[in-house]
């Protein structure tokens, strides 16, 4: 897989995702979601929504379910790609309370079509095949990536 896109699109696969920072170093939106929580405790208030859901943002836990489904996931788009012997994995490291997930992509080499043949039972559908294969979405020395081949039938 090449280009910029590509990994953005590996990454919208990863589930758990870090709290944001403000600036690159506060994390402003985890902090006021903390006071809109604690001191609004009995409050049910605007003041408690706005901090607690407006601007706030609730804490992100490590939970190894989600990242081992984040891996299926990566692993699934990889083969709708036309990857289909791509790798994935994940190696935690945990300092402390904080952890960091890193991912590995290998994703192989991608899977070519040779070549689109169009069999019919009759000359007519022959004749009918060949005009369609003019239009044909998928060519020879494409990858084999599942959108085209859906939109295809």
């Amino acid at each position: 897989m090449e280009g910029k896109e590509k990994i953005e699109d590996l990454k919208e696969q990863i589930l758990l995702v870090p709290n944001r920072k403000m600036l690159l170093l506060v994390k402003f939106n985890l902090w006021a979601y903390y006071i809109g929580d604690k001191l609004f405790v009995r409050d049910s208030t605007k003041i408690k929504r706005f901090f607690t859901e407006t601007i706030g943002e609730k804490p992100v836990y490590l939970d190894t379910n989600m990242v081992k489904r984040s891996e299926r996931n990566m692993k699934n788009y990889l083969f709708q790609k036309g990857y289909f012997d791509g790798t994935v994995d994940s190696k935690v490291k945990t300092i402390l309370k904080r952890s960091w997930v890193t991912y590995t992509v290998n994703p192989g080499e991608p899977y070519v079509i040779k070549k689109v043949v169009f069999n019919g039972s009759s000359q007519i559908l022959d004749m009918v095949a060949n005009e369609h294969a003019k239009n044909c979405l998928i060519k020879p020395g494409d990858k084999a990536d599942y959108e085209k081949l859906e939109a295809e039938r």
